[in-house]
């Protein structure tokens, strides 16, 4: 017995004195930020073109602020179209900028196909022919989040048919990001 009190006894006191600092380091943690979310009405009038409202996001919103983001990265986007059908959809964009700062917007993600195509969200994971994403978008969203900026989206396009009636079919957009942080 009096043999194995000395070998814990050594272990213990070499353990504490030799400086695992592995056990005190900082960790990093994977988080999944609430969803980037932009709808623009396609309103009735005599123009096919639309330009829908911008909308602002908060980026600290989005996450539980207490962790110190180290790095973001946007996994999909996608664009769902609701309401009325209206034919073709062509030059479809979707700009992101950051609230208050000079710089022009940047293109986050282009679109085309028919409404119907998009009925069900079209992912830039999954139908690359009908979402095509833009890096500097993508770096766009990126340094405001990280920055805890606010963020404004904007789309706009061409559909085939002027909807009947303002308000009723709307482009939706979601951009999915995720960050690492640490507590």
């Amino acid at each position: 017995m009096k043999p194995k009190l000395i070998i814990a006894a050594i272990l213990l006191i070499a353990l504490s004195t030799m400086g695992f600092q592995c056990i005190n380091d900082g960790f990093e943690i994977t988080l999944n930020l609430d969803p980037f979310n932009g709808c623009f009405f396609v309103n009735a009038g005599t123009s096919h073109d639309f330009s829908g409202d911008p909308v602002r996001i908060d980026s600290k919103t989005l996450y539980d602020n207490s962790y110190e983001l180290t790095g973001v990265g946007v996994y999909d986007i996608q664009v769902q179209t609701m309401g009325t059908d209206l034919g073709a959809i062509t030059n479809g964009v979707v700009y992101v900028w950051i609230e208050g700062s000079p710089v022009p917007p940047d293109t986050l993600a282009t679109y085309a196909g028919n409404w119907s195509d998009f009925t069900t969200p079209r992912s830039i994971l999954t139908s690359p022919t009908l979402v095509k994403v833009k890096s500097a978008g993508i770096t766009r969203l990126v340094q405001a989040v990280m920055a805890k900026q606010v963020v404004v989206l904007r789309g706009q396009g061409h559909v085939q048919t002027i909807p009947p009636t303002s308000r009723e079919s709307q482009v939706c957009v979601k951009a999915f990001a995720q960050a690492v942080g640490t507590p």
